[in-house]
């Protein structure tokens, strides 16, 4: 059976200058530049990561009463506006602290009793969820760290879920602790139903991830070591904290501790195939059959980024 890793490490590389990002990272290089051409990855990870159950799973574990209803997490951003465009931040947990979380648990459950709508507070996860009855089926709505950076208006909820998203931000307008730490505004997402049990193994700090496998009986692990390879032939690793590594003194940390072991073990023919999701401009997939041959002259990073370009 071929074996194979998938690396989600969104924002990793810096959309105006990747090539220095990747000068910065010579075993990410060397896995790109030695391949005939780089094919762009599908999405089936990103598509994967919006269909998980995530906000079920957390209202089975901490809500066991609310049952048959749509669950949402409720996940405390703040919005940047501009005159055409909106983006958000993620808020730094350290600063939502119990006080301004409890004010903020009473103003939502005051407004939710208006609309039948049941907020919950998840202390240990900083985050609501939110829960209602209805119907119908919802799309699955993308987590905020999938998109940070990009405009929030392509990934805009519809009907009461965007109407809920506009008043949760005049909600926050009235606390003032909260508009000092930034909080001012809710992100609905975790909606998804099925995502299948496409992986058998996970690489993950997220405490989401990892929820969602110990629910199914999937491997986590919370770093990369050269083991996991050899015990699973289809492995997810997810980190989201590239954006904070852009800088390029410090992407040494993904490239001595995860490429370049993977880019070992590839060189070894222990791994048939790696996906790498760096964002939607920056996807990659390269296998054992694209693999140049030693005395083949290796693509340099404008031909690798000129080919991205074009396709």
């Amino acid at each position: 059976m071929q074996k194979k890793i998938n690396i989600y490490i969104p924002k990793l590389l810096s959309l105006h200058n990747p090539i220095a990002s990747c000068n910065a990272m010579p075993s990410l290089t060397a896995l790109l530049s030695q391949t005939k051409s780089v094919q762009q990855a599908d999405e089936t990870v990103i598509t994967y990561l919006n269909h998980l159950p995530i906000a079920k799973m957390l209202a089975q574990a901490y809500l066991p009463t609310l049952k048959n209803m749509n669950h949402f997490i409720a996940q405390p951003v703040h919005i940047d506006l501009d005159q055409t465009q909106g983006y958000i931040r993620l808020l730094d947990d350290k600063k939502l602290t119990e006080s301004i979380f409890e004010k903020a648990t009473k103003k939502l459950q005051a407004w939710a009793k208006h609309d039948e709508v049941i907020i919950s507070p998840l202390p240990n996860y900083k985050t609501w969820i939110l829960s209602f009855s209805q119907t119908e089926n919802i799309e699955a709505l993308p987590r905020p760290n999938d998109f940070l950076g990009e405009s929030i208006y392509q990934h805009m909820p519809q009907g009461k879920l965007l109407r809920w998203f506009n008043e949760s931000q005049m909600l926050f307008h009235m606390i003032p602790e909260a508009k000092e730490i930034g909080l001012n505004s809710l992100w609905f997402w975790g909606n998804g139903q099925d995502a299948g049990q496409k992986y058998d193994a996970f690489i993950s700090q997220d405490k989401y991830l990892q929820l969602y496998a110990k629910f199914n009986h999937i491997a986590c692990y919370k770093e990369f070591n050269s083991e996991i390879l050899k015990k699973y032939n289809n492995i997810l690793y997810i980190n989201y904290s590239g954006r904070q590594y852009q800088d390029e003194s410090r992407t040494y940390v993904f490239d001595d501790t995860l490429f370049k072991p993977v880019l070992a073990a590839f060189n070894k023919k222990a791994l048939d195939e790696i996906n790498l999701y760096f964002g939607p401009t920056f996807t990659y997939s390269i296998n054992q059959s694209s693999r140049k041959k030693w005395w083949q002259k290796k693509l340099h990073m404008d031909e690798i980024f000129h080919d991205r370009n074009q396709t």
